[in-house]
């Protein structure tokens, strides 16, 4: 190898890096949003982005408004602040940081590309959030006793 060759492949990942942060400034500098309030709910944007990921897991716009509720009501600050940056994650960098386009604001088609790509990445990071928001969705769906019956689950032997 040269020192051309490493001061190219320098100045390639310096590049990539610069790109990087400055799309990262763009998506959540220009763009802030407010802190999960104590009250145990998420902002608006990211209810919104809950919401449509959740609509997109569970194919029923009800159910996952339903589950966003359940979710936001049950947990903790700490909890929602960590739930909150995942979001925050979804929703300005769906398919990469020079994307544009809000999660919240694709259509249920493109969503789901955006969730099935996020399921399959090579990063960590974006397919432990699907990962953890499938998860979730799906306990919190299947833990009410209104879905019990379509699973043919006559609910728990305990008391009965």
């Amino acid at each position: 190898m040269t020192a051309a060759g490493t001061s190219r492949r320098q100045f390639i990942t310096g590049s990539l890096l610069f790109s990087a942060a400055f799309a990262g400034y763009h998506a959540w500098g220009r763009r802030p949003w407010a802190e999960p309030p104590p009250s145990g709910e998420l902002p608006g944007p990211q209810g919104t982005t809950l919401v449509a990921a959740f609509a997109v897991m569970l194919e029923d716009d009800a159910a996952a408004a339903r589950a966003a509720a359940e979710l936001d009501a049950s947990l903790d600050a700490d909890q929602l602040e960590q739930l909150g940056l995942a979001l925050k994650v979804l929703e300005f960098a769906p398919a990469g940081p020079l994307t544009s386009t809000r999660f919240s604001r694709m259509d249920r088609a493109r969503q789901t590309e955006v969730i099935r790509a996020w399921e399959a990445s090579r990063l960590g990071v974006r397919r432990q959030i699907a990962a953890t928001l499938r998860q979730a969705a799906r306990f919190i769906h299947f833990s009410q006793p209104s879905t019990w019956a379509a699973m043919g689950y006559d609910g728990p032997w305990v008391g009965k």
